[in-house]
C-alpha cells in the first residue's frame, strides 16, 4: 500500500507542477506578442460622450470575456519628493495630511486582475502634471521610492496608495519637464527589482524629445509608440516610422529584447489625428506583423473607455481578429498572474 506521505509528497509535487505550467502560459510583456495594452484612470469617457458615461472600475474590464493584456493605471502626475496619483473619479480621498490618494480599496481589484492574467503597470507622467527629474541623483533615488510605494517594498513608513497590491510595473509617459534623470531612474529601478516591467510611450517622431536618452541609455521591456497626433502616425501615408522604431528596438535599446507596441486613439475624440477603425488598424497590425514579428509586441490603445464603450468595441474586434491568438492564450482560459500561482487552475 501507498504510504499517507508519498502521498502528500506526490500531491505537492503535482500543485508545483501544475503552477509552473500555468505561469509559463501566462502572458508576459517582456517575451510574449500580439497583446493588447489599454490605460485606465482618467475617465475620458464622460468628456468624449458628454456625461453620457464613465469609465468601468477596474475590475470590470479585468472580468470582460475580452479583457486586455496590460491595464496602465494613469497616472502618477506629480513627482519627486512628495509622489501624488490622479485617478480621476475613480479614487478621491487622501491619505490624512498628505496630498496622495489612499485608493487601498482598489487593491482586491488589481489582485482579482492579476490572477486573471492582467499585468498592473503604473503609468507616470501624461499631458499635465508637475514632473521632472532635476538629476540623475534624483531619479535613482525616485526609483527606490516607487518601489517601496508601489511595487515590492515594504517600508513602514512609506504611503502605500494601493495598499498591500503590488503592480507589475512602471511606464513612463513623459510628455513635458526636461530629459534629465529618466534613464537612471530605469537602470537603477531595474536594478533594484529585475522582474519588474520598464515601458515607456514615447510619441513617434524619432527620437522622442522627453525620452530619446533614456530609451538609448536605460533600461526598457517595451514601449507603447504614441502613433497619433502628428505625422508618422499610420494614416499618413508613406510616413508611418514604424521602421525606425524597430531600428532602435534591435540596434540601441540596451534591452535587445524590448518590445515595440502600436499606440492608437481608441475613437476619433480621443486624440487630436490618428484614429484608425478596428478594421484598418488591424489591417497596419498584419502588414508591420509581416515585416517586423521579432519586434512588434501588440497594439495600445487610449484609453479604455472608449475601447470597450458600445455593442461592438475596436478592443474585442482587435481580440478576435490579429491579435487572437493572445486572447485564446491568456484570458479565454483565465490563465494565473505568476504573483499567484498557487490559485485555483484554469478555467475550461
Amino acid at each position: 500500500m501507498t504510504g499517507y506521505g508519498f502521498l502528500a509528497k506526490l500531491a505537492s509535487l503535482v500543485v508545483v507542477a501544475s503552477a509552473s505550467a500555468l505561469q509559463a502560459s501566462g502572458f508576459n510583456i517582456t517575451t510574449d506578442t500580439d497583446g493588447l495594452a489599454v490605460y485606465w484612470g482618467q475617465n475620458t469617457l464622460s468628456i468624449q460622450t458628454n456625461g453620457a458615461a464613465n469609465e468601468q472600475q477596474l475590475s470590470d474590464y479585468c472580468s470582460n470575456t475580452n479583457a486586455p493584456d496590460i491595464i496602465l493605471l494613469a497616472f502618477n502626475d506629480v513627482f519627486t519628493v512628495s509622489p501624488q496619483l490622479d485617478l480621476a473619479n475613480h479614487c478621491q480621498t487622501t491619505f490624512q495630511g498628505s496630498a496622495m490618494l489612499d485608493c487601498q480599496s482598489m487593491a482586491d481589484q488589481i489582485t482579482a486582475c492579476q490572477k486573471q492574467g492582467i499585468q498592473i503597470i503604473l503609468s507616470m507622467g501624461g499631458a499635465s502634471g508637475a514632473y521632472s527629474m532635476a538629476t540623475n541623483s534624483t531619479g535613482e533615488d525616485y526609483a527606490q521610492t516607487v518601489y517601496d510605494t508601489y511595487l515590492g517594498g515594504n517600508n513602514a513608513s512609506v504611503q502605500r496608495p494601493f495598499g498591500d497590491a503590488v503592480l507589475d510595473g512602471i511606464d513612463l509617459d513623459i510628455e513635458g519637464g526636461e530629459a534629465t534623470g529618466y534613464a537612471a531612474f530605469t537602470n537603477k529601478l531595474h536594478q533594484i527589482s529585475p522582474n519588474t516591467v520598464i515601458t515607456g510611450a514615447p510619441q513617434c517622431p524619432f527620437p522622442d524629445a522627453y525620452l530619446g536618452d533614456a530609451l538609448d541609455n536605460g533600461w526598457f521591456d517595451a514601449v507603447f509608440v504614441q502613433f497619433y497626433n502628428n505625422v508618422c502616425s499610420p494614416d499618413n501615408s508613406g510616413s508611418f516610422n514604424f521602421d525606425t522604431w524597430a531600428n532602435w528596438a534591435s540596434t540601441k535599446s540596451q534591452n535587445k529584447n524590448v518590445k515595440v507596441y502600436i499606440g492608437s486613439p481608441a475613437c476619433q475624440k480621443c486624440a487630436g489625428s490618428g484614429f484608425l477603425g478596428a478594421t484598418e488598424l488591424s489591417q497596419v497590425y498584419t502588414s508591420t506583423k509581416a515585416a517586423n514579428s521579432d519586434v512588434l509586441g501588440g497594439i495600445m490603445l487610449w484609453d479604455i473607455g472608449s475601447a470597450y464603450y458600445g455593442s461592438n468595441t475596436i478592443a474585442a474586434s482587435l481580440l478576435t481578429g490579429p491579435l487572437k491568438s493572445t486572447a485564446t492564450k491568456a484570458k479565454r482560459g483565465h490563465l494565473k498572474h505568476p504573483n499567484f500561482p498557487g490559485d485555483n487552475p484554469i478555467d475550461g
